[in-house]
């Protein structure tokens, strides 16, 4: 029996003896794929170094696949852009590898999710202008290999009272009937996103 494939099957017994009753496991519809590619790794038998970052390459690349992300940088081509105007003008396009990312008709291309807000609080995620920061980022140069940095914002009440808070007033916003307006927690963080990325 293949050692990584008997270790699969005891582990696997293992999980299925710890669910509850009508439960199931996620993976069981993959597991003889699983079990193929246990078998296909241990004919390799990489060093123990070359398993663990093999083993990392195969999960990035499947999770990509998975969740409908590219494998490999962008490359800005004709031929990966879409016009969404089909021949009218004003033309925007869009890319048909990785539908976040878009030219727009003065040349610049943009990556919507290059930012994506938590807000810590209520445990949500979501895009838009914060603090006049923008998630959609423009991207630098091709071949481009799309990145999304999540920064942490907390939703506050808005208090008229205080003009300091006049910096805000255009990412305010009604919610259950009180104004509120989010905040940039650590603007240290959009360091990452605006060396990588140029604003718009």
């Amino acid at each position: 029996m293949n050692n990584l494939k008997e270790h699969f099957k005891n582990e696997l017994g293992v999980m299925r003896k710890s669910l509850e009753k009508d439960d199931e496991l996620l993976i069981e519809p993959f597991v003889k794929e699983i079990e193929k590619i246990a078998v296909i790794f241990d004919k390799l038998n990489p060093n123990v170094g070359l398993a663990s970052l093999t083993a990392d390459v195969i999960a990035r690349s499947l999770k990509a696949v998975l969740t409908h992300q590219i494998l490999s940088p962008l490359n800005g081509t004709e031929d990966e852009w879409n016009d969404l105007a089909h021949d009218r003008s004003p033309s925007v396009w869009q890319n048909n590898r990785d539908f976040a990312v878009f030219k727009q008709t003065d040349g610049r291309c943009v990556y919507n999710n290059g930012i994506v807000w938590r807000d810590v609080n209520n445990k949500r995620s979501f895009t838009g202008v914060v603090n006049g920061i923008d998630s959609r980022l423009q991207i630098r140069e091709f071949p481009f290999m799309p990145k999304t940095f999540y920064i942490d914002v907390v939703l506050n009440d808005w208090e008229d009272d205080q003009p300091a808070l006049d910096i805000y007033k255009n990412d305010s916003f009604e919610e259950d009937g009180k104004k509120m307006f989010y905040q940039i927690i650590d603007r240290g963080e959009l360091i990452g996103p605006l060396t990588y990325y140029k604003e718009l």
